[in-house]
């Protein structure tokens, strides 16, 4: 998994050829280094963006949690769309 930070904000990616099982493997690698840190993640303020040519349902969850799943994203006043538009 790769990652954007700033401040306190992370942003964690995977490129072309990632599979649900292996974003859901790098978020649990994720959340364990968290918890061996004493670092909580807060689910309710993490969202998923899938971009993807055809759409298809993305569940992820951290600690047992499902993720929210969204269209649009704003980090950094920039916008990320799953809009083919």
């Amino acid at each position: 998994m790769d990652c954007l930070l700033f401040a306190d904000e992370l942003v964690a990616y995977r490129m072309r050829g990632s599979s649900q099982q292996g974003l859901q493997l790098a978020l649990d690698r994720f959340s364990t280094a968290c918890d061996q840190e004493g670092t909580e993640i807060s689910s309710k303020k993490i969202a998923v963006l899938c971009l993807l040519r055809r759409q298809r349902q993305c569940i992820l969850q951290v600690s047992g949690n499902t993720l929210q799943l969204v269209k649009t994203f704003n980090y950094l006043g920039v916008v990320f769309t799953n809009d083919e538009n």
